[in-house]
């Protein structure tokens, strides 16, 4: 029980130092670069940003968690993987959009990001249902950060 709390811990340090530096590398607030663009109609208010990442980096976490905690397969393996790939694209991708304002790039980045997430659903699906359950609300967001960033780059 012991080994499944530090994993549990590790996950969760990984996860949110993945937020933490992305928050980090990200240039938005008032009269920033990010405050200046164009936004789409759909945009959320600023707001809704932090709690619904803090929400999915804790589900991504526990997500993970789940996966390790399984009987060593392939599928487990390329879970695994394919969760820790999608995680450094997520930080590609808010360092390309915010650090390097480079919208095209992000966007065609996030095609990328959400094929690995898709790759992690589809692989952990055999190991563990609800670490996939888990995953989805990241997979839609996603989904929809990216058709934000089709509409911020298209205004702009």
């Amino acid at each position: 029980m012991r080994r499944n709390g530090v994993s549990l811990i590790v996950f969760f340090m990984i996860s949110f130092g993945v937020a933490g530096l992305g928050a980090w590398i990200t240039d938005v607030g008032p009269g920033t670069w990010y405050d200046q663009l164009q936004k789409p109609w759909f945009h959320p208010p600023k707001g809704v940003f932090n709690p619904v990442w803090i929400l999915l980096h804790f589900l991504m976490a526990v997500s993970g968690w789940r996966i390790i905690l399984r009987r060593d397969t392939a599928e487990r393996r390329y879970a695994l993987l394919f969760w820790t790939i999608q995680l450094a694209l997520l930080l590609l991708w808010v360092w390309l959009f915010f650090s390097h304002h480079w919208i095209g790039g992000a966007l065609l980045e996030s095609l990328g990001l959400w094929f690995f997430i898709g790759a992690f659903v589809i692989a952990a699906w055999k190991v563990d249902r609800v670490a996939v359950v888990l995953f989805l609300p990241y997979w839609f967001w996603i989904t929809f950060v990216a058709l934000l960033n089709l509409g911020i780059w298209w205004r702009n």
